[in-house]
């Protein structure tokens, strides 16, 4: 065969050949990262998603079990006399309508402010005493002693190694109930004191408050009374914080930024600076909006009110459920169409709760 004739027939790629090459491996290569793009949206939108759900889990049940249990104090039935709670705890801090600290007002086992929280949101105020008690061992008459001496037997060591100073303790006896602060640190000889002042430090959840009296009119009885009279013996009903308080305030988050120099602030438009916030500390975030309304039974009929409409009815000791609405916003950018104004994802939750000890009218 001719060398020439060889030549001939060996061909290259001609240049249109390529650009279809090039132009389809293109075409392939977008629609790669076409597909990987929307991989990563949709990973971040369900790592968002269940991010929300979780936090909605946790609130749901955190809000379920101290809004139920508003307005437990032992064994005292929760009667429509306020005069059967003795609240010593009456330093000005968070005011009811009424002037009593919200914290600790125990003489209303539910309450809350409307509008008080960023943005327009509401606050809510649950007080209940913990499960916990500790029998009174030696009578306690608060006109001649500031001591209550407690049965530190190993039943009640547990509870009693519990206490510690700047708690509020319900100290009750069935008929009455005296909420007060702990002002020692209670050791081994079952002595728990009672005095005016001073305020718990502001480190303390429990900050600024304080007891401002010891003016309790009676006696109440421990175990070893042999001669009691038929009178119930008192026990110590641990309180803790003595109330729990809801709230939306800026985010941990967002406060760190702002202390780096930035300008983080909670609005509509930053819901990723926003966290719910339960006695000053933050629970969760991403909240961007928490209401609250409050119902109580007047007849056949269910009645639900803002913080002020109750406020106005005097009928803070008649709610009996409170509905909750929350709006939970997702932290990261997900790029979905959730909120075209922020690109995050959110879910609402709405809430009624009933309270286990309602008010009973005498």
């Amino acid at each position: 065969m001719s060398p020439f004739i060889s030549l001939k027939r060996q061909r290259g790629v001609g240049l249109i050949e390529l650009m279809v090459s090039v132009t389809i491996g293109l075409l392939i290569m977008a629609g790669v990262v076409q597909l990987y793009l929307t991989s990563v949206e949709s990973q971040r939108s369900q790592e968002g998603l269940s991010r929300i759900q979780e936090n909605l889990r946790f609130t749901s049940n955190r809000l379920n079990d101290e809004g139920s249990s508003s307005g437990f104090l032992g064994c005292l039935p929760r009667l429509d006399d306020e005069t059967r709670v003795i609240n010593l705890l009456t330093e000005d801090i968070g005011l009811d309508a009424d002037g009593t600290p919200q914290a600790a007002n125990f003489a209303s086992s539910i309450s809350g402010r409307d509008g008080s929280g960023i943005n327009g949101t509401d606050e809510v105020f649950f007080r209940f005493a913990l499960p916990r008690s500790i029998p009174l061992a030696e009578d306690f008459n608060p006109q001649s002693d500031d001591e209550l001496t407690l049965d530190t037997s190993p039943h009640f060591k547990f509870a009693y190694d519990a206490i510690n100073k700047w708690d509020v303790a319900v100290l009750t006896n069935c008929n009455y109930a005296v909420v007060f602060m702990v002002t020692n640190n209670p050791n081994d000889n079952g002595v728990v004191r009672l005095k005016v002042g001073p305020k718990a430090p502001n480190s303390h959840p429990n900050a600024g408050q304080k007891n401002t009296t010891t003016n309790i009119d009676y006696p109440l009885t421990g175990l070893k009374n042999t001669d009691n009279k038929g009178q119930i013996r008192a026990r110590l009903f641990l309180a803790g914080m003595g109330g729990y308080s809801y709230e939306v305030k800026l985010s941990e988050s967002a406060k760190e930024t702002n202390n780096q120099g930035g300008s983080a602030q909670c609005d509509a438009d930053h819901p990723q600076y926003c966290g719910l916030f339960r006695n000053g500390q933050e629970i969760i975030d991403g909240v961007v909006d928490f209401q609250v309304e409050y119902g109580w039974r007047e007849g056949n009929l269910v009645n639900f009110g803002n913080a002020s409409t109750v406020a106005a009815s005097d009928r803070w000791n008649r709610v009996d459920r409170v509905r909750m609405d929350l709006t939970l916003s997702a932290i990261e950018l997900t790029g979905t169409n959730d909120n075209s104004s922020t690109k995050r994802i959110q879910r609402e939750m709405s809430q009624v709760i009933m309270l286990k000890n309602p008010v009973v009218e005498l």
